[in-house]
Parts: structure tokens; sequence; C-alpha cells
């Protein structure tokens, strides 16, 4: 299928399509500039938090997904379809932001094949799943009730958006056995300021927004970096990234992988961003950090900054 171009945004990797949606969303941002606080706030908060104009499947992508049995479970309210494939130890493939399940696919057969289930969904707002807006958040709530249908995480392989909501969901209690994340950003929060600053907001009310979202959230956005949590963690990760991402550079899985206690960073080339999740080495190095029998095989190792 055809893969969106990205830029990247403030709660995750906000992986937009460029293109007329994007200049329609940051010139219509230019006007928080003029507007009370308050209206502001909830006018940048509508543009950054909606994904970009749902994609339909190719049709290799459909047929992949068609091989698998449709599941769906509510998650705060919303509908979240996903598919599985096989069975045995559960393994959730989660995307970015606006991708789809189906860019995951390429995981499924030799998952399988290996005598793991495999669970793919839609994130909210995003493909056949419910909701107009999403964040980091209810990425996260979506990967927790999917387990509490589907069984446990023995893995969880996330691109992007969906790595940054995989920790946070671990952060929050969720059980993972291992995690593989490709191309994820190690402080998704920083973005933000960029995204304003982009569509021409001023620095004052740029500082007034973020504000006013914190507080909506209830957090502050800088506790949401993966390095600020993750030095606890007992889940053996392995970072994939590539050197010539552009949206997400290679220095966020550095960051990642030198945080987070028995990980493990693999660099690759001339992939990109997208590109990794379709590339047979990645893909057979994820499948193989997965499927190795010894969960101390890596203790006490740590990637290199």
């Amino acid at each position: 299928m055809t893969e969106p171009n990205h830029a990247v945004t403030p709660i995750g990797t906000n992986v937009r399509s460029i293109g007329w949606f994007e200049r329609a969303a940051k010139a219509s941002l230019r006007l928080a500039s003029y507007l009370p606080a308050g209206p502001a706030s909830s006018l940048a908060y509508t543009l950054f938090f909606t994904p970009p104009p749902k994609r339909t499947p190719s049709k290799r992508a459909q047929r992949d997904l068609a091989s698998g049995k449709r599941l769906e479970v509510l998650s705060e309210g919303r509908r979240v379809v996903a598919w599985s494939w096989g069975e045995g130890p559960t393994v959730y493939l989660l995307h970015g932001w606006g991708g789809l399940a189906a860019q995951m696919t390429s995981f499924v057969e030799p998952l399988v094949s290996t005598g793991h289930k495999v669970v793919a969904l839609d994130g909210p707002a995003h493909g056949l799943s419910e909701g107009r807006t999403a964040n980091l958040f209810t990425f996260a709530a979506a990967l927790r009730a999917l387990t509490e249908k589907e069984g446990e995480a023995h893995a969880v392989i996330a691109h992007s958006f969906g790595g940054a909501a995989t920790a946070h969901a671990i952060n929050r209690g969720l059980a993972v056995g291992r995690a593989v994340f490709l191309a994820a950003p190690s402080n998704p929060a920083a973005f933000l300021s960029e995204f304003l600053e982009g569509a021409g907001v001023a620095e004052k009310r740029r500082d007034a927004i973020r504000e006013r979202m914190e507080r909506r959230f209830g957090v502050r956005f800088d506790d949401l970096a993966l390095p600020t949590f993750t030095s606890t963690f007992d889940v053996p990760l392995l970072v994939l990234h590539d050197a010539d991402d552009r949206e997400v550079p290679l220095r966020n899985g550095k960051e990642i992988a030198a945080a987070w206690p028995n990980a493990l960073l693999q660099t690759t080339y001339g992939l990109g961003h997208d590109r990794i999740l379709r590339d047979p080495l990645a893909v057979a190095n994820a499948v193989d950090f997965i499927t190795r029998a010894a969960a101390s095989d890596r203790k006490g190792r740590r990637a290199a900054p």
C-alpha cells in the first residue's frame, strides 16, 4: 500500500499526511493567534489530535486482513476493530499515527508460522475503528482493552506513535513480555511547539495553548518523554530505527534504548520511516527477538547512546 508522508506532533508521533489536509489544518490553526486562550486551545486540540482522512488499504492489504478473523472491542466507549491470526502466545501489532493495521501485516505470517497468535488493530479514529480524535492515551487504552479480550501480551510490535503509546501502556500497568519498537519517538510531547510554530502561532500563545492542554490531560507534557519513566522497566526491548528516518530521527531510537534497561538498538539504513515495516531483514530480526526462547539472553545489556 502507499504509505503516508509524515510530520510530527505532541502526544505521540502525530504522523500526518502532507497535502490539503495539513495545509487546511495549519491555515485554521493560525486563527489561534487571534482568538482568546480558551477557544484557541480548543481549536489547537481538535486540529492536533484529528488524524488525516481515513485511507482505504491496498488490495493486497485487504486480502491480508481478510485472511484473519475480525474482532471488535469497546475502548472508552468507542468500537475498536482488529484482526487475529493463528494460535499460541499473543503478539499485538500497533501502527503509528495516520496508519492502519494493514501496514503491519508483514509480521503476521512469520509469527503465525512460529506458533504465535497475532492481533493487529486499527487505532481509535483510524481505519475502521470509531472516533474523530485520538491521542497517546486512547491508543494505550485500546491496546489494553484488546489484551483483556484476546489474552496477555506475549509481545508487542509497534511503529512510531504506536511505540510511544505502548510504553505508556506499560507504564500504566499493562503486562508485556517483550516489545519491538520501530521508528518510535523518545519525546513525543516535544513536537507540540514545533507544530504550533510551523502553523504560525505566536510564541506567547503557544505557551498558553500548551498549558491548557496539560491541564486538560492532567499531565506535564515533559513527563511524557520515554526516558523519564522507562528506567524501571524490566521488559526486554528491541529498538529498530533507520539512519535515514527524516520524520523521527535516529537519535530518538538511541535515547529510548539508552534509557530502557535490557534494550538493544539495531540501526537500519536506507529504509526511512515506513519501509522498515516491510523490509525482510527488519521483520526477521523483530520476529527472531520475539520468538527467542531464553528471556535472559540480553540481561544486563544496554544499547550504547
